[in-house]
């Protein structure tokens, strides 16, 4: 998501003639922000080109009104919600500690290698990132240097998006697609001029298109759209999920969350609230019950810098125990969370959900690494140990 407002505002910036169009590029890059913050380096890049243009203070100007004219809305959006203390207290506090915990284990040459060296093993990514960065060099001959130098600025700033972050999962290199589809345009146009040297130009454009459409049953997308096609076919979402083995991970599978899901609405009311400690929040969203808490997965309470405000908090929430508690298990993602133990086992450590679950429901049903406890009596709870 954060791609398509990156985009539309480097069109704003290289196409719009007055402050209005720079306005609108500066609040497309503001909505980038939102999505994620590392998108601020993405605007440097955009500053550069506005600036090296004329009336640049006049561009400069617009362009930081509409992007702080979306920031403070949403700002202002969650000062009238009431929702700016948790805001604060998670992007300020919780994740600065999280980002340099998970640092604590990297170093700046480890990143570098990883951002480099990983693609080459992603068929998603590898030709990505490659494109993005040797597409440069063609754009430096092609163009007007000042025009390569801005596109390898925006190499540089999009590569750093990914590196910030200091994960390389294949979603964390997306922000490379836009230099990428830019530099592979400026590499099939230096084709066609080359084809246009000895042909008509309606051959060398052909000879263009040719190699895009050669390319089509490679890309991933042309599998992407086979599924699609099944789909509209009259296959069920669920039995491609359970078919296609990219939808099947230990740790995550689309179809038993399905299943799952599926139990939950058939053994709850409509308007009712369920409570589930597990990593997938698509479980309320699938099944359409509302969580208890504001907590949608367990997070807060697995990693290294977790807080005793959110045990309080809970306790709160939970003071009315729902009917039906969700917890899950095998989903320990120690790279993202830092710790090992799975839903199961914390929920049996943590202080108030072990004695609530333990003391006050039985286990119900097993969907796959889902355990269903539905509120019980303490008759029920004898009977069924």
């Amino acid at each position: 998501w954060l791609v398509l407002p990156s985009t539309l505002a480097l069109l704003g910036v290289l196409e719009a003639r007055s402050w209005r169009g720079w306005a609108v590029a500066g609040g497309l890059a503001g909505l980038a922000i939102l999505f994620k913050y590392t998108a601020a380096l993405f605007g440097l890049p955009l500053l550069v080109a506005l600036w090296l243009r004329d009336r640049p203070l006049q561009r400069l100007g617009a362009f930081v009104a509409g992007a702080a004219a979306v920031l403070g809305l949403q700002g202002l959006f969650l000062v009238v919600t009431d929702s700016w203390a948790p805001f604060a207290d998670i992007q300020f506090d919780l994740v600065p500690n999280y980002v340099s915990d998970r640092r604590k284990a990297s170093t700046f040459t480890s990143n570098l290698e990883k951002l480099f060296v990983l693609p080459s093993h992603k068929a998603d990514v590898g030709p990505m990132l490659y494109t993005a960065t040797l597409g440069v060099i063609p754009a430096m001959v092609l163009w007007r240097q000042r025009a390569g130098a801005f596109l390898l600025a925006l190499v540089l700033a999009t590569a750093g998006m990914t590196f910030a972050q200091g994960k390389f999962y294949d979603y964390h290199y997306l922000p490379l697609l836009l230099p990428a589809a830019l530099c592979g345009g400026i590499l099939l146009d230096g084709l066609r001029a080359f084809v246009q040297r000895f042909a008509p130009h309606l051959v060398a454009v052909g000879a263009v298109w040719a190699v895009l459409l050669l390319q089509l049953p490679l890309s991933p997308w042309a599998r992407y759209a086979r599924e699609l096609a099944s789909v509209a076919a009259g296959e069920s979402r669920e039995a491609l999920w359970n078919r296609v083995p990219r939808y099947r991970y230990p740790d995550y599978n689309v179809g038993t969350l399905e299943r799952a899901a599926r139990w939950i609405a058939q053994n709850t009311e409509d308007d009712e609230r369920i409570f589930t400690w597990t990593y997938e929040p698509e479980l309320n969203l699938r099944a359409r019950r509302p969580q208890v808490s504001r907590f949608l997965y367990n997070y807060p309470f697995r990693v290294s810098w977790e807080t005793s405000d959110y045990d309080a908090e809970l306790a709160a929430a939970l003071e009315r125990p729902p009917r039906l508690i969700v917890v899950g298990s095998k989903d320990a993602r120690r790279g993202v969370t830092g710790t090992s133990l799975d839903s199961q086992r914390l929920m049996r450590k943590h202080p108030v959900l072990g004695p609530l679950v333990r003391d006050r429901y039985c286990e119900e049903r097993k969907v796959g690494r889902y355990r269903m406890y539905l509120r019980c009596d303490r008759a029920d709870r004898a009977r069924r140990r």
